[in-house]
């Protein structure tokens, strides 16, 4: 595919090769990553739940900044408002990359234009993968790589003018206190264990440093999804899911949606990137 606006921000960009959504479906991945808080946080798995009546009264990227004097405005569709839709061909999927890719040229030329590039930073990220036939899935809505990497940069004018590479695990939940570092307001806290009542609170981490040293050693050393499945007669389950720099293991316990606790463990998945790169081999009960 061409995308020469996508190529020219990636080279003034953090890059991150290795980001992950924390759950492959819009409205419960954006949730998570607009609160900066993972989806047993959120408690939001689906499309049909609202994160402020299950999760908490959460304050959310936007509603951070507004609250610290900037103009936030949105457009489009911002969290999920229920309606699910879905591209059938490879060829539609490649037309929808080529026509994002212009309208980011229309930004990043508007920027330009206004004399704002230079005092602007620009994040772009994908709010879940998409299966193309991939391990006999399509759309995305599994734990697999193709759903849940996504693509994922950061522009932040003095930091990454000359393109940062970065090839460690990141989250989508990184984002919000990355921008709120980079614009040089006060570091989010650590949200603790009891999350529900704290409005203000991040799960992940800030990338700013690794905008100065991507080697840095003591980032995190994976990233981790997860998604739901309900099997009728059988019950609820829940896919947790580690991804480090070679293997993807998944487990799938029974899972209680009234406590959000995992209970019986039922399954397992591992999958070694170095050898199998498309997920096609479960090792999970190989002893060797």
């Amino acid at each position: 595919m061409h995308t020469p606006n996508h190529d020219g921000l990636a080279k003034k960009s953090l890059l991150l090769r290795r980001g992950y959504c924390q759950y492959a479906v819009c409205g419960p991945s954006r949730a998570s990553a607009l609160t900066g808080r993972r989806p047993d946080s959120t408690h939001v798995y689906d499309l049909h739940h609202y994160w402020r009546k299950e999760g908490g009264n959460f304050t959310t990227i936007p509603q951070f900044f507004k609250d610290n004097g900037y103009n936030t405005i949105g457009m489009g569709k911002i969290f999920h408002p229920g309606i699910a839709s879905v591209v059938k061909l490879r060829q539609a999927y490649h037309s929808c990359v080529s026509w994002i890719d212009d309208e980011i040229g229309r930004i990043l030329k508007a920027l330009e234009d206004e004399g704002l590039a230079d005092d602007t930073i620009v994040s772009f990220w994908g709010d879940h993968g998409w299966a193309l036939g991939e391990n006999g899935e399509w759309e995305k809505q599994t734990n697999f790589e193709i759903a849940t990497h996504v693509p994922f940069m950061v522009r932040v004018p003095g930091l990454t003018d000359h393109g940062v590479k970065m090839n460690k695990p990141t989250e989508l939940v990184d984002l919000f206190p990355t921008l709120v570092e980079a614009e040089g307001l006060p570091k989010l806290q650590r949200c603790p264990v009891n999350v529900h009542n704290v409005k203000v609170c991040a799960e992940g981490d800030s990338m700013v440093p690794l905008m100065k040293n991507p080697n840095d050693g003591s980032w995190k050393q994976a990233a981790y999804s997860q998604y739901a499945h309900h099997l009728e007669g059988h019950g609820s389950f829940m896919g947790c899911t580690v991804r480090t720099d070679r293997y993807r293991y998944t487990e799938w316990p029974e899972f209680d949606f009234n406590s959000h606790q995992p209970t019986k463990q039922q399954g397992a998945e591992l999958y070694d990137h170095q050898k199998d790169p498309w997920e096609t081999e479960n090792k999970a009960d190989d002893q060797s």
